[in-house]
């Protein structure tokens, strides 16, 4: 009996021992399941994703609104060629079935960045929800712009209002992208960099701006791309570019869009790089193309960065001196924008054929915008008629006692008499301080509201605002009058 009951007792022990073993390996399976071993990411998602399909990010508020609820399909899938979003480097999602793992950055995030509220924003509305989007809404009276672009938009040469060269009533914003394209299938080190597939584009667009300046083209000029888009002759680029322009021009803010053409760029050529090369025999005159196609005002932002090397240290991205010039080309063109003919708007701007430094034929040419920071007299005339040659002795004597403060532009009416008018001129006003230009086919005369009738004058501020125009003849006095007038208002501004 001691040694049967010995025998149980030796297996009552051993089969505890067993038991025990096993249960701390279910546990510690249990364990690794939950904690040690790779989770799919799908289910992952599905655990942050609410049950009814909106996002899990903390304070979100996604609820729809009281009355129609309903929302439109929408297709969130991501990109065919990524499962990760391209990086605008603000951050970087994961993507799971269209879906972000990361929910507490974004949720569809089809797009990089720019949906932090789990929103899909369209036309100023959330396609999910129908709430409206806080960047749609803006203040009356202000004037939104955007600045798209690549790596020299990034810099921000659009940053404090353009230098400051723009009024406050200006609300600006800069969305550029490092490396970005026009061309829709550009590269950059390789992977697609379309300026479309970044959450700037998405971010432009939600922005809902009254003006859009589009500085594209540096990156084209890149050998891969500048490949593609010479070999069907520039047809897909300008395709491309024109499809980005109209998705601007069917927001329902009907902005303003100007072209800016690339800066100029100061780097040895090379098969793969940025080439000013490229830029200026494929790039640009594409973009003028375009401009002129559907009538968009061009922004020379290369020839205004021409003969400035030192201003691009590394040959493509400006300094600050660089920026200045880009601010202030671009400001300008803004500005021109509500350019009109009337006493009190921005005189329209004009490139005039002016009489050479030998006075021999108009074979020079200036802007009318060139004299800004001077008091302008713009000055309308002809050589047979007699008022205007009447008057012309005011003039000559405004530019000489004003020389310092003043610019005097008599502009000749288009006549078929330039030799007449070079003669006239060199007999008579030879060493006179005033300006002579030729009005070719009279447009300037014409845009500036003239009814045919000669002389006619207009009096500039320092900013090229018009502060008075006549009609019919001019007095010194009348003009020496509008001279210490602007020129008293800058004195009391100094004080």
């Amino acid at each position: 009996m001691r040694k049967i009951a010995l025998f149980l007792l030796i297996a009552l022990l051993m089969f505890s021992l067993v038991a025990c073993e096993k249960t701390e390996k279910d546990d510690a399976t249990t364990a690794e399941s939950k904690t040690g071993g790779e989770t799919d990411s799908t289910t992952l998602a599905d655990e942050l994703e609410p049950s009814d399909g909106t996002s899990g990010t903390p304070d979100a508020d996604t609820s729809a609104p009281d009355a129609d609820t309903s929302v439109p399909d929408e297709d969130t899938s991501a990109p065919d060629a990524n499962t990760t979003a391209p990086s605008s480097g603000e951050c970087v999602h994961v993507m799971s079935e269209a879906t972000c793992t990361q929910p507490a950055r974004c949720t569809l995030c089809n797009r990089p960045s720019g949906n932090s509220l789990g929103h899909a924003w369209a036309n100023g509305n959330c396609t999910r929800c129908g709430k409206d989007d806080p960047l749609a809404e803006k203040e009356e009276g202000v004037v939104r712009v955007v600045c798209i672009g690549d790596s020299i938009t990034k810099g921000g040469y659009w940053k404090d209002g353009f230098g400051g060269n723009l009024g406050e009533e200006y609300e600006v914003i800069g969305l550029g992208v490092n490396g970005a394209t026009g061309l829709a299938a550009g590269l950059d080190q390789g992977k697609p960099w379309a300026y479309t597939l970044h959450g700037e584009y998405e971010t432009s667009l939600r922005y809902n701006p009254d003006v859009v300046v589009i500085m594209l083209g540096t990156n084209d000029s890149k050998g891969p791309n500048y490949q593609q888009i010479t070999a069907d002759g520039g047809a897909q680029y300008k395709a491309d570019l024109l499809a980005l322009i109209e998705s601007y021009q069917a927001l329902s803010a009907e902005p303003q869009i100007l072209l800016a053409l690339p800066p100029t760029v100061y780097r040895e050529w090379t098969a793969t790089g940025i080439n000013n090369e490229a830029l200026e025999e494929g790039i640009i005159p594409i973009l003028l193309e375009i401009a002129e196609e559907l009538s968009l005002p061009v922004i020379d932002t290369h020839t205004a960065t021409a003969d400035m090397k030192e201003a691009f240290p590394d040959g493509v991205h400006p300094s600050d001196d660089g920026k200045a010039v880009i601010a202030q080309t671009v400001a300008d063109a803004i500005k021109a924008l509500d350019a009109g003919n009337e006493v009190g708007d921005l005189c329209i701007d004009a490139t005039l054929a002016l009489l050479d430094q030998d006075k021999t034929g108009f074979a020079d040419s200036m802007r009318v915008s060139d004299t800004k920071g001077k008091i302008t007299i713009l000055n309308f005339w002809y050589t047979s008629c007699t008022p205007c040659i009447n008057e012309m002795p005011h003039f000559a004597e405004i530019a000489e006692t004003y020389a310092a403060d003043v610019a005097v532009i008599a502009c000749h009416a288009d006549m078929g008499h330039q030799v007449e008018a070079v003669r006239y001129i060199n007999q008579n006003w030879s060493d006179y301080q005033i300006q002579f230009a030729y009005d070719t086919n009279d447009e300037y005369y014409y845009a500036l509201g003239g009814l045919g009738a000669y002389p006619m004058t207009l009096v500039l501020d320092r900013d090229n605002v018009i502060v008075a125009k006549y009609m019919s003849s001019v007095t010194y006095d009348e003009i020496a009058a509008q001279i210490e007038t602007l020129l008293g208002d800058v004195a009391e501004g100094a004080e």
